[in-house]
């Protein structure tokens, strides 16, 4: 609610991912309703939400988002619920239809991204910095932790990055966000992450497969030293590589 004052007062936007308007509790209830019945559609004004322009998944195959009648509330039907980020919050479909009313009034305010060309940028841009030692320097000072430790994690994010670009799988935020066990509101232990991403683990020995998963839950043992470190690395590509416009301010959290 801050963001969106402050966006109000120096007449800024801000970009939020579909994923929390259809499904975040605390932003459609508390925020966009106020805990009341009225949709605060003066908020709506300086929200501009992120869609993808086509979404993969289930036996439909690809879904070309950008040419639903009603985009967020289709999303939220067809979409979301099949998405691994979706917690199914507790939160009536007739409100994110008045959502989705005044974006359908406005379109302008959505703000379209495409994945296949996201992707690879993200991907790149990710790798280089995993091999990076003016890096390891920074995250060792920013978060005084010890060199061996930002190593460690980048290490062990290398590899999941290297089985990710094997698989030919589309990068995402979302994926080391898994890794490092870093959604706030949804847990992603060792089984849990070793059933998603199956199919590529496979793509190792079970020896290599036993490897990463153990540096993993060493990671996951120390939260206080490690989960920032993952954060930070996660977030820097993808803070670079959407397009900014003028008076759009990115508040990202896929």
């Amino acid at each position: 609610k801050a963001m969106i004052h402050r966006a109000m007062l120096v007449s800024d936007r801000l970009v939020i991912p579909v994923s929390a308007i259809v499904d975040c509790r605390d932003l459609i209830v508390q925020v966009l309703y106020d805990n009341g019945p009225t949709l605060k559609e003066e908020y709506l004004h300086f929200i501009r939400p992120m869609l993808p322009k086509t979404f993969k998944g289930g036996a439909e195959g690809s879904l070309k988002v950008d040419r639903f009648r009603r985009p967020i509330l289709d999303y939220r039907l067809h979409c979301a619920s099949r998405g691994s980020e979706f917690s199914h919050s507790d939160i009536s479909v007739k409100l994110i239809e008045e959502i989705d009313n005044f974006y359908v009034s406005h379109p302008e305010l959505i703000y379209w991204v495409d994945a296949v060309e996201v992707s690879p940028i993200y991907e790149k841009r990710l790798q280089t910095l995993l091999k990076s030692k003016e890096a390891i320097n920074h995250l060792k000072e920013l978060h005084n932790v010890k060199e061996s430790e930002v190593e460690e994690v980048m290490n062990c994010m290398n590899e999941f990055s290297r089985l990710l670009s094997q698989n030919k799988t589309t990068f995402s935020r979302s994926q080391f966000y898994h890794f490092g066990n870093i959604f706030m509101f949804d847990d992603w232990p060792r089984e849990r992450f070793q059933g998603f991403y199956n199919e590529i683990l496979g793509e190792f020995s079970e020896e290599q497969r036993k490897s990463l998963l153990d540096s993993r839950d060493q990671i996951l043992s120390k939260p206080w030293i490690y989960s920032q470190v993952v954060k930070d690395i996660a977030d820097a590509p993808q803070k670079t590589c959407l397009s900014l416009e003028y008076k759009l301010n990115l508040c990202l959290d896929d």
